[in-house]
């Protein structure tokens, strides 16, 4: 609400205040009205919120730096769309009108006290729950309870804490991420999307939802409450399109706001769709179901992109080729007939209709890497050196094809193109830390600090086909898309690159 304003909100209500006998949508409204109207009117400075126990009511104040009003024109401001005399263009509408009438069908009051250019302090009643909130609500969060006690009663009552992940692994089940703070609230979400064969995992705040994401899970959609502690929903989607897109992680808002002004934060926070509290379940499995088909058709536009990217072999690439097994004909005509079976064995890789296929285990990948090895070998002969350190296991993990040999070819072509020595490509293949790991590395040039960093955050590749080949941001953007994890590239001037994959092992077992 504040866009580029200089304005501080500072949040002084006191962790042990007691609850408030109101309306919960409409207590919410009240505080939303008064927050507007102080944003509205303060350019710059702070908003603060304060709150109190009274003689039996919670008296909450919202205090800003505004420009503020004369006492005269007090009574105008809970008129509706009443024009003060201070500015001709300044009108109050009708949230301040609905403030005060919220207020008193709840047995509440408001006040205000406000100077000209001085700011203005609109403190609102209502009654105070006390402590007879206690026996009412046992897991709410006030009075000198324990926190950690009150949470284990109702994490109790559902049997569950979180995170919560459901063993569900069907192939082709799709993850979803829920975040809310209340366990009824995920035991509504969970009950139905398990029924329809998602797996679920589902957590309580924005910091352990982050945390997971960041992990290497392969999140397909969250589901995310806006009321959250610690950091709200608007924060936690805003994280979440710092590394992923609208297509790449979608994110869909659950929240018991009617505010309209919510649902616009959200779209404008990079939320893709947004369903208020309470919902029919159908609805839910609608929003849901749309927002992984478009997933799923934007993983399948990756996938033929691959396929369509590397079928479109270099012509200077084949017309060398060429010139070298008519070379060899003349003086090793054994050479020369290896050197065709190579070649038929690299186009029938990169040619291969598996391309378009989910995964392929490392072991057909790593074949047309040797393929086009000995290819470059018999054109560079000793200016190509490759060491291969591939434990046994990880040949036959399952991948997506072509992840590994574009970013040997990358090794190779700038390795020879700008050293008169050569280039020693290094290609590690291993299991640590519960990840499957597969390193390129080289003693070429090298790429200075700026080129790297443009790399590795630029839109994806725009260059044609021919020159580009399948290029640095296809593989990034399958890897966060199938895994949640990023290309990772170290490199240094004169010493070489190493670039590494990361998988999860549990995603590909």
């Amino acid at each position: 609400m504040t866009g580029d304003k200089q304005v501080q909100l500072i949040n002084s209500v006191p962790n042990d205040l007691p609850f408030v006998v109101a309306d919960p949508s409409r207590f919410r409204q009240i505080i939303s009205n008064l927050l507007d109207n102080a944003v509205k009117y303060t350019e710059q400075g702070t908003i603060e919120v304060l709150a109190s126990e009274q003689d039996g009511m919670i008296v909450i104040s919202v205090q800003d730096t505004g420009i503020g009003m004369d006492e005269q024109d007090f009574p105008a401001i809970f008129e509706p769309f009443k024009s003060l005399k201070i500015d001709s263009n300044q009108s109050f509408g009708l949230g301040l009108p609905i403030v005060k009438q919220l207020l008193e069908l709840q047995r509440g009051d408001i006040q205000v006290m406000s100077s000209q250019g001085e700011g203005s302090v609109f403190t609102i009643r209502l009654p105070s729950a006390g402590e007879s909130a206690k026996a009412e609500y046992p897991g709410f969060r006030a009075g000198e309870s324990d926190p950690a006690e009150q949470r284990s009663l109702v994490e109790q009552s559902y049997s569950f804490m979180t995170p919560y992940i459901s063993e569900r692994t069907e192939e082709g089940t799709s993850t979803i991420l829920v975040v809310d703070d209340q366990f009824s609230n995920l035991k509504v979400l969970i009950d139905p999307l398990e029924r329809l064969d998602y797996k679920v995992i589902a957590v309580k705040d924005g910091i352990e939802a982050l945390q997971l994401i960041d992990g290497g899970h392969a999140i397909d959609l969250v589901i995310l409450d806006l009321m959250l502690p610690g950091l709200s929903g608007f924060d936690v989607v805003r994280e979440i399109r710092k590394k992923y897109s609208l297509l790449e992680l979608p994110v869909l808002m659950v929240t018991a706001s009617i505010q309209p002004e919510d649902q616009i934060v959200a779209f404008e926070s990079g939320a893709n769709d947004y369903l208020p509290k309470p919902f029919h379940v159908a609805e839910l499995k609608a929003r849901v179901k749309s927002l992984l088909v478009m997933k799923a058709s934007v993983g399948k536009m990756v996938d033929l992109e691959v396929a369509f990217l590397q079928s479109q072999i270099k012509p200077h690439f084949l017309y060398n080729v060429l010139n070298t097994i008519m070379a060899l004909s003349y003086t090793d005509v054994m050479k020369s007939r290896k050197l065709i079976t190579d070649l038929a064995d690299y186009l029938r890789g990169s040619f291969s209709f598996s391309n378009t296929q989910n995964k392929v285990p490392f072991s057909s990948e790593l074949a047309l890497i040797e393929s086009y090895v000995e290819i470059e070998k018999a054109r560079f002969k000793d200016r190509i050196r490759i060491e291969y350190e591939i434990s046994d296991p990880v040949k036959e993990v399952m991948l997506p094809p072509l992840l590994i040999q574009p970013l040997v070819e990358n090794a190779i072509r700038h390795g020879t193109g700008s050293r008169m020595e050569g280039v020693v490509v290094h290609i590690k293949a291993y299991a640590a830390e519960g990840q499957y790991r597969f390193e390129v590395e080289d003693n070429g040039v090298g790429i200075e600090q700026r080129k790297l960093k443009h790399l590795l955050t630029r839109e994806p590749d725009v260059e044609p086909a021919s020159r580009s080949g399948v290029g640095l941001q296809n593989i990034r953007r399958r890897l966060k898309f199938m895994y949640g994890t990023e290309l990772s590239m170290e490199s240094t001037i004169g010493a070489g690159t190493k670039v590494t994959v990361s998988v999860p092992v549990r995603t590909v077992l």
